[in-house]
């Protein structure tokens, strides 16, 4: 814990700390899922959190709570001075946030939304529904280039919503959608206060969130202190909130033992035990997020279903989530959305298959290529995934080079510019990840927009918009088969992420989503 004073620390005095630490890595044991964090007193205030994150370029850090910015400080920043209408619960499913209820008529193709009272702003003024019909006219006007928070909402019609009253209104959609709560909880949906507008500043960053924006260094740390009107009783616990980007994931463990920093994401699962050895708290989230090598289906050689297809048959699964993961994760068969009941499980487990692979490559003129899989230490298990992918195309006879490329600027350099890299996915449900896997981020990753896609597309958008489950299940299994045969993501497991803490922090629940609680650092205090 640290007090108030100590939130002044900076990146690089943290890295040089843990640096002169000179910690080892240590061996490995099983920890559970959503492993006992103790018994749990009543909760303290006081006390600012330090918390160690990626961080990334500065030039791409940025404040607009409706765009993308740097990995790790970008979520957390919108997740806690911003509010939704909705937000994930642990297991997946959705509850109102910001809305007391999300109602749809009979054909999902209109839905009341009323808001909850009293809720008010940064600046004090309160949360209406002309706030939120100004963020979704903000996020879907084309001319702002909101590409991915659109396409997340791309089925409410900006000219389809109406005030009711001061907490109530309507939204016509384009096409029915069944899972519009899920849709409105995405972390690129942060509601807004009326008449908002860029460039956002750490003086006008202005949400109904747990937490103020008080300074921010772009790529480097953001500062917070607590909001005090926050319309969730008694919260929040800290005072204030200090990010610290620490891009390595060894120098943020090592951060985290030496004291430098409170709480941690992205801890490798080979330092898991280490973490507890030391005396802190390792918190093993529940398996939703995946790691998918991902193929740019318009690139050749990638551009062929077959080579697609020989590259999902050269990864032994089993043996990757061994060498990536340590043993935290499931199997994956090249599909997302493991929780949601739409899940394909029915679809034959794909497996190391080292012949049918070479029988593809060598139909497809192929054989001899050599592949190049760019990684990065962007995350932890980018590059050891990678060394287990080329080991298994090696005892194939298939040769595949590695690129290591920098972790900094992974993102902005490598992630959808290389034609065979690697791609990391939090929980989402399966309409919201379709659209975001191939609507509002097809541009970047798999370029899978060929006759397949649209066909399954179609299929999706009519599972959304029938009210008959059965059938609903039927039309996701049939995209779900054509994503599986046609698509260029390799998805070799669910991983169950790592976080650490010192035994002082409470209030830490494992969550399906990516890290720290899905961020919900409003529940966390010292003990």
């Amino acid at each position: 814990m640290s007090t108030d004073a100590d939130s002044a620390t900076t990146r690089r005095e943290v890295l040089q700390r843990a640096a002169a630490v000179g910690l080892v890595v240590g061996g490995v044991s099983s920890l559970g899922i959503g492993e006992a964090l103790g018994a749990t007193p009543k909760p303290k205030r006081g006390g600012t959190l330090r918390v160690g994150l990626p961080g990334g370029p500065a030039a791409t850090d940025n404040l607009d709570p409706h765009l993308e910015g740097v990995a790790g400080f970008a979520q957390a920043y919108r997740q806690i001075v911003y509010s939704k209408l909705t937000d994930m619960r642990p297991n997946g499913s959705f509850a109102g946030q910001l809305a007391e209820s999300l109602t749809p008529n009979k054909d999902a193709t209109a839905w009341t939304i009323k808001l909850k009272k009293g809720i008010t702003f940064h600046d004090g003024s309160e949360l209406t529904v002309d706030d939120v019909i100004y963020t979704f006219k903000r996020i879907l006007d084309p001319a702002n280039k909101l590409n991915a928070a659109r396409g997340n909402i791309d089925m409410i019609d900006p000219a389809g919503m109406r005030k009711v009253s001061k907490y109530v209104m309507t939204v016509k959609l384009t096409r029915p959608w069944s899972d519009l709560p899920a849709a409105v909880g995405q972390r690129y949906i942060s509601i807004i206060k009326r008449g908002a507008a860029g460039p956002f500043t750490a003086q006008n960053a202005n949400g109904t969130g747990a937490f103020k924006l008080t300074s921010w260094t772009p790529g480097d740390s953001y500062r917070f202190v607590a909001n005090r009107n926050y319309f969730e009783t008694g919260k929040p616990y800290v005072n204030a909130v200090t990010f610290i980007g620490i891009p390595d994931s060894v120098a943020r463990v090592n951060a985290l033992i030496s004291g430098q920093v409170d709480v941690i994401n992205d801890v490798p699962g080979v330092q898991a035990q280490q973490i507890k050895n030391a005396g802190m708290k390792a918190i093993v989230n529940p398996g939703g997020g995946w790691t998918p090598l991902v193929m740019n289906t318009n690139a050749a050689p990638y551009n062929d279903v077959r080579v697609r297809q020989a590259m999902k048959h050269l990864i032994d699964r089993k043996q990757a989530i061994s060498v990536a993961r340590q043993g935290f994760a499931t199997v994956g068969n090249d599909l997302f959305a493991k929780s949601d009941p739409l899940y394909a499980s029915s679809i034959p487990q794909r497996t190391y298959d080292p012949e049918k692979a070479k029988s593809l490559l060598r139909a497809a003129g192929q054989l001899d290529t050599t592949f190049v899989l760019r990684t990065a230490a962007a995350e932890s298990d980018f590059v050891p995934l990678a060394l287990s992918f080329a080991q298994g195309a090696k005892k194939a006879g298939v040769k595949v080079t590695i690129q290591q490329d920098p972790a900094d600027t992974f993102w902005d350099n490598t992630w959808g510019v290389a034609p065979f890299t690697f791609s990391s996915w939090g929980y989402r449900t399966f309409f919201t990840q379709w659209l975001q896997s191939f609507v509002s981020y097809n541009a970047q990753e798999t370029r899978w927009n060929n006759a397949s896609q649209k066909k399954a597309s179609r299929l999706v958008y009519k599972a959304a918009a029938t009210g008959d489950a059965a059938r609903r299940k039927n039309l996701a299994f049939a995209a779900q088969k054509l994503l599986w045969d046609d698509g260029g993501y390799i998805i070799p497991y669910f991983k169950q992420t790592v976080d650490g803490a010192s035994k002082r922090v409470q209030g830490i629940e494992p969550h399906v989503f990516p890290a720290l609680s899905w961020y919900r650092f409003w529940n966390f205090w010292f003990s």
